[in-house]
């Protein structure tokens, strides 16, 4: 494993924006460590608004997605929301084969989920992003 972290957050215009590490959400130990890291990021300083950028990954295997769905969950139940940006295509595509599409607010990346939801509109008034 490499000495780079499988997450790191920055917040920015209202978002606490995690940037996932290259090939992180295919390798099960490094999912935990990306799980604990969101989980203790949003308890040392809570952020209703959580991105994930996951423009660095190129796979997402299974338990990757349930990740996410379940920090989706939890995150809502919280009274947050969780968005994901920078899609390669190839995740895109799982994302749409799964109907994950469906749940997750999807941005190009986290410059243009900036610029479209500057002020934190709520997603359901937010446009789209298109894939």
């Amino acid at each position: 494993m490499s000495a780079q972290p499988a997450v790191s957050f920055r917040d920015e215009s209202g978002w606490r924006i995690g940037v996932i590490g290259r090939d992180a959400m295919a390798e099960p130990d490094v999912l935990a460590d990306i799980q604990d890291a969101v989980h203790r990021s949003l308890e040392e300083r809570p952020a209703r608004r959580l991105a994930l950028d996951l423009a660095a990954v190129q796979y997402i295997a299974s338990n990757g997605m349930s990740l996410l769905l379940m920090l989706h969950k939890r995150q809502r139940e919280a009274g947050g929301e969780l968005t994901l940006c920078g899609l390669d295509a190839n995740v895109a595509r799982s994302f749409h084969v799964a109907r994950l599409d469906r749940v997750f607010e999807i941005h190009e990346s986290s410059a243009t989920l900036q610029r479209d939801r500057p002020d934190g509109t709520p997603a359901a008034a937010a446009p789209k992003a298109t894939g």
